[in-house]
């Protein structure tokens, strides 16, 4: 474990977290060997598994993309538009050009919303997809006083 933090630059809980995603939700033959202390493969020839996506599929996500981009922060809205493009530019380009053509064909007006916390929600997705504990002051308006607080942040609703 400590070579791979000092390779890698994680600490310790992050690698097991990491190790737990592989093995437990990607299924792969990861034990860990008691005698060494040290997790192994169990099958050498193990790789992540190929996500494989039809063009309805991609057109389905072009569209929801479409969709959300307006309501989501910049950074998360960038980051779909990054993956979207890497997906299109994968595909030949007769296909890239129809779903690009009736993207544009598809307009969603959300109605304006006053946006309070978008400061936050960056951050805290952040904290939610990394398993991490969040330290965060809290006013008290009865007592007109600060608290601090920690807490572990598992679901994030922006409304």
């Amino acid at each position: 474990m400590r070579s791979l933090t000092g390779a890698l630059g994680l600490d310790e809980r992050t690698i097991r977290r990491l190790i737990s995603v592989l093995r437990d939700d990607l299924n792969a033959p990861i034990v860990y060997d008691r005698i060494d202390q040290t997790y192994k493969y169990t099958h050498s020839n193990w790789a992540v598994p190929n996500v494989r996506l039809d063009e309805p599929q991609i057109q389905a996500l072009a569209t929801a993309v479409q969709a959300v981009r307006p309501l989501l922060p910049t950074s998360m809205s960038e980051r779909l538009n990054t993956l979207l493009k890497s997906l299109l530019d994968a595909l030949p380009e007769t296909t890239r050009d129809n779903i690009r053509r009736t993207q544009g064909q598809v307009e969603f007006v959300p109605a304006p919303i006053v946006a309070k916390g978008a400061q936050w929600f960056e951050p805290l997705h952040d904290a939610i997809s990394r398993q991490l504990s969040v330290d965060m002051t809290y006013y008290l308006p009865a007592r007109n006083a600060e608290s601090r607080r920690r807490f572990d942040p598992y679901y994030l609703r922006n409304v």
